[in-house]
């Protein structure tokens, strides 16, 4: 917990010496340069599609959940995450 307020504590700090807009990239164009910033910027873009892959795969099981409770089923290749299944 300690570890944590300190670092609240100087990220809290340096938002303020750079007040932007608070993103990560502007953070670095700031301090780093457009350069780090540019790669920074697609860093986060291909984290969010990870992130979004991620979920949507959790939420279409609930709806592949929802629609066998009424006795719809599709075939486990087209449900399936990528990578899940042998040959997909």
């Amino acid at each position: 917990g300690l570890a944590c307020l300190f670092a609240a504590l100087s990220y809290a700090e340096f938002a303020a010496s750079v007040p932007v807009s608070g993103s990560t990239y502007t953070y670095a164009y700031a301090t780093l340069g457009e350069f780090a910033a540019w790669i920074i910027g697609w860093d986060l873009i291909l984290e969010y599609l990870l992130a979004v892959s991620a979920v949507s795969a959790g939420w279409s099981g609930y709806f592949q959940s929802f629609l066998s409770g009424f006795g719809i089923n599709f075939p486990e290749k087209l449900t399936a995450a990528p990578g899940s299944v042998d040959g997909v």
